[in-house]
């Protein structure tokens, strides 16, 4: 839409065409050709991208996810159990980042979140490596948002307690 930004049933948003070039400069000053991604573009802006990003430094290490006394202790005198739900990259930007320091701090935040959930005994459903998900390029929107398919490949594991 022209000036209304649409929030779509899975949670995600469109932003609006006046919304959209309020940051255009940013989008197109990160390398990549086209400001949004179509079905005709979106293997190659996930490509130009993982590309980009993979002459960056490392991302910084997650010291700690848990903020002191531990996310599940928060919830431990309830019924509430936490689940961490990681949603994959698009396959081209996943492989086109890997091999890179920027690739293999995605790895090493990932373990981490699965180290720190499992010594709070949170439970951890996705990844960020498509291949372990089982969701394919045709399933993704653009290089970060997967489609309602792909989600509820990584949704389906979410533990339902009585």
């Amino acid at each position: 839409m022209d000036n209304m930004d649409v929030i779509h049933a899975d949670g995600s948003m469109a932003f609006s065409k006046e919304h959209s070039e309020s940051f255009r400069h940013d989008l197109l000053s990160r390398g990549v050709t086209n400001m949004f991604s179509s079905a005709d573009t979106i293997d190659q802006d996930s490509e130009q991208r993982a590309a980009k990003m993979s002459k960056r430094a490392a991302c910084r290490s997650i010291r700690s996810v848990s903020g002191g006394s531990g996310f599940s202790s928060r919830f431990s005198e309830g019924s509430t159990h936490v689940t961490i739900a990681i949603t994959p990259f698009h396959p081209a930007y996943w492989k086109g980042s890997m091999g890179s320091p920027y690739g293999n701090s995605l790895i090493s935040m990932e373990e981490r979140v699965r180290a720190i959930a499992a010594s709070q005994g949170a439970t951890v459903v996705g990844s960020l490596d498509p291949d372990r998900v089982g969701c394919e390029a045709s399933n993704m929107r653009d290089f970060i948002h997967p489609d309602e398919i792909c989600l509820r490949k990584v949704f389906k594991d979410i533990p339902v307690w009585d």
